[in-house]
């Protein structure tokens, strides 16, 4: 009979193969249930989406937005969560309201839109032209001054103007909006501040010249 004794080394080199092994295992069914997980929400994100898609056909909005709340970002683009938003947002009746969905509708993209496009552009018209009619309203009689944003300049008094020049420098964009009005030729200065030259609302009027036409 062989009484040797096994050799305290072996042991714990056999029991470090065995703890090594078991980790492994564990750590390749751990990854395996994740990536299971990671695909169920997935498409379950995916179902919802869809679901979400079919409550924007029918101008079910607020549905939308429930919906879109359980939707990953990687499955929904912010483009679709924005327009939903501006849908919600319209009234009409309050320019407040109609700018905020013009901020909304400004995120929204055409190529995270596809087979909403042409609805999307219709309402971005809708918007615009409505918001141009309360702004026209607001500013009916006044004359263009200082300080004014630019966008402003075609709900005056002196409305759309028959010409307009730009100059990009490199921090700023320089404008001039010509106009004729009561027998005088009005240039309208714009500029945007330094380092926001694409910023559309920071264009302000900073000086107006009257000349005889």
């Amino acid at each position: 009979m062989n009484n040797k004794k096994v050799p305290r080394k072996f042991i714990v080199l056999c029991v470090f193969i065995v703890v090594a092994i078991a980790i492994i295992i564990a750590r390749n069914c751990y990854i395996q249930y994740s990536e299971n997980q990671k695909q169920l929400a997935y498409q379950q994100s995916v179902e919802l989406y869809n679901q979400a898609l079919e409550c924007i056909k029918k101008q079910e909005w607020e549905e939308a937005k429930d919906l879109l709340k359980d939707v990953s970002w990687e499955v929904c683009p912010s483009s679709m969560r924005n327009y939903v938003d501006a849908r919600l947002q319209y009234d009409p009746a309050d320019i407040k309201a109609l700018k905020r969905c013009q901020d909304l509708l400004s995120r929204v993209y055409k190529s995270d839109t596809v087979g909403f496009e042409d609805e999307i552009i219709s309402f971005i018209k809708e918007v615009n032209d409505q918001y141009g009619v309360l702004r026209r309203q607001e500013l009916k009689g006044t004359f263009p001054y200082v300080g004014m944003n630019a966008a402003d300049l075609y709900y005056t008094e002196l409305g759309e103007p028959y010409k307009v020049t730009e100059e990009v420098n490199i921090a700023r964009i320089h404008r001039h909006y010509y106009y004729k009005y009561n027998g005088y030729k009005y240039v309208i200065f714009v500029a945007s501040p330094a380092d926001e030259k694409d910023i559309e609302e920071n264009k302000k009027v900073m000086g107006i010249t009257r000349l005889i036409d």
